[in-house]
Order: C-alpha cells, then structure tokens, then sequence
C-alpha cells in the first residue's frame, strides 16, 4: 500500500528521475510545493534536499520522498551548529534504508551517549555527540547554552539517535521524547503512525502531566477534508472517529504509546517558517485542557 501511494505521488507531480539532483540547503522557503510540482511537473529543474509542503500533503510528502530516494535526490543530516551535513545517504546507495539519514560523511566522528553518560553500543538510544573540522564555535552573546551543547570540540546535536550497520537513525529531538511509565515515548514515531490513517491530513503530538504515568501523549489531529466534512457539527460523529484514530494507534503499538492523553481535533498545526512544528505551542495549550479538566471533575 505505501508503495502504491508512492507511485502515484510521483506519478501526481510528473517528475522523471533525471530532474532531481542533489543540493544543500536549511529548508528554505524558495522550494516548491507539491502544488507547483503537479503544475510545472518536468518543465522546471528541481533541486531539493526535502521539499516544502503545506498541511493536507503530509502524507503525500513521505510517500514522495520514499519514492525519490531510488533517484539522484538523496536525504541528509546536519545542524547549524555543525555548520554542514554530518550524515549522508552514499551516492552509490541507489535505494535508501527507510528511517535512515545515511551515513556519517569523512571526516565527521560521533558518539552515542546514554543519559548516564555513558557509551551506547550499536543499536543503543542515546544523544548525537560530533566532532569534526567544521562544528562551530559557540553561541553569540549566549554563554550558557554554549557550555551545554559545545564541550571539549564536541556537539551535543540534541538528538536521540540509534546508529547501527554505520547508519543514523534519528528517534526524535531529546527535548520532545516523553517518559511514560519511565519508558521512553517518540511523538515523531506516534505522528508517523497516525499520518497513514486515510483520516489525518497532519498530526502533532505533545506530552501532558499525568499523576500516575508522569506524562501521556495526546494527539493534535488535522483531519482531511473529506473527515472534517463528516464530522462537523456532529459531536456524536467526532468522538467516534476520536475512538478510531486511538484504536489505530493501540493496534499497532505497545499500551505505553497507546493516546492516553486523548486525541484534540484542530484547524491546522502552527508552524513557523521554515515548516517546523510549533510544539511548544501546543504543549501548553494541552496544560490549559489538562487544568480545566481537573477544575471540571474537582467540581463534580
């Protein structure tokens, strides 16, 4: 099935293999969007490292990029701080293992350290350390978080990662992986999921506080047109499909992933504007849901 839709998402945007090639850029905004492809389709050169979509192609976009890693177009890995990519799908890698942000380029080491401080072994989680003869210096006029993530020549990246047959495989942001039950929960694995319900047009999930788990994943959903369409106005429609998107999620994961926290349907996922998701936005809207809850039941 996830091939299927990628055939017809390449097929959609009417790009031959020969007009994707390789270029290195930070998400800039003067990539097309998946409209101007389906537009323009083969007359205009595209050059991309990962395109710019608009919520409502989110899936459209994985199925794509899966498609289009058997072309010249290849993923890559790097952070300002490195001041280039530190992880690179070889050229002569036709076909790239799904997940991966290739292979770490010359000249770049790293380590995987756990948050004991000490190494993990191949296969292990734990956060992206680097060093090489580009990494930056340090922060502008910002002391402390300089300390924090330069150490020794190191970059403390703030990824958790798993490196295994010399492939990085990026788990999620440090900072966003949530602790329920004391196992260790991706928003970036639950959003992946969700995202291939026919439903979910696009997805951000965000921890909130909890007595007994110390934290739950609850699921900010937008719905397609087609879903929107069935279920507004109809609170009895909503909560139903609400039980639909959960079950989807239980089915596939472990109880401790299971949305817990519940599912919040909503308009659009705020992002700012290079498409990064503004979950910090959201995490504390779904604080405020949590304490009108609890003032709710309190009254009861």
């Amino acid at each position: 099935m996830f091939l299927q839709t990628a055939k017809d998402a390449a097929k959609e945007a009417g790009l031959s293999e020969d007009r994707i090639v390789l270029t290195e850029s930070g998400g800039s905004a003067s990539y097309p969007t998946l409209d101007e492809l389906v537009k323009y389709g083969s007359s205009i050169p595209v050059t991309y490292t990962e395109l710019r979509f608009k919520p409502g192609e989110a899936k459209t976009t994985i199925a794509f990029l899966s498609f289009s890693s058997g072309t010249t177009g290849k993923k890559a890995k790097g952070l300002t701080e490195t001041c280039t990519s530190i992880a690179l799908v070889p050229p002569t890698q036709h076909i790239a293992t799904i997940g991966s942000a290739g292979q770490l380029i010359p000249g770049i080491i790293a380590k995987v350290v756990k948050p004991d401080g000490s190494l993990a072994s191949e296969g292990e989680q734990g956060e992206l350390v680097v060093t090489g003869p580009s990494m930056a210096l340090g922060y502008l006029n910002n002391d402390a978080a300089t300390k924090e993530t330069f150490v020794d020549g190191w970059v403390h990246t703030g990824d958790e990662v798993i490196i295994k047959n010399c492939e990085v495989f990026v788990v999620d942001r440090l900072k966003e992986i949530m602790k329920v039950r004391g196992f260790q929960v991706a928003p970036a694995e639950l959003e992946g999921h969700l995202l291939m319900h026919p439903d979910v047009s696009d997805v951000c999930v965000v921890s909130i506080p909890d007595d007994y788990s110390g934290e739950l994943p609850l699921a900010y959903i937008v719905l397609t047109e087609a879903a929107s369409r069935r279920v507004r106005g109809n609170a009895q429609a909503a909560a139903q499909l609400k039980i639909v998107l959960a079950k989807h999620v239980a089915d596939a994961k472990v109880p401790y992933k299971h949305l817990a926290g519940g599912i919040e349907f909503i308009d659009v996922i705020p992002k700012n504007a290079s498409g990064k998701m503004l979950r910090r936005v959201l995490k504390e809207q779904a604080r405020k849901l949590k304490v009108k809850d609890t003032d709710i039941r309190a009254k009861l």
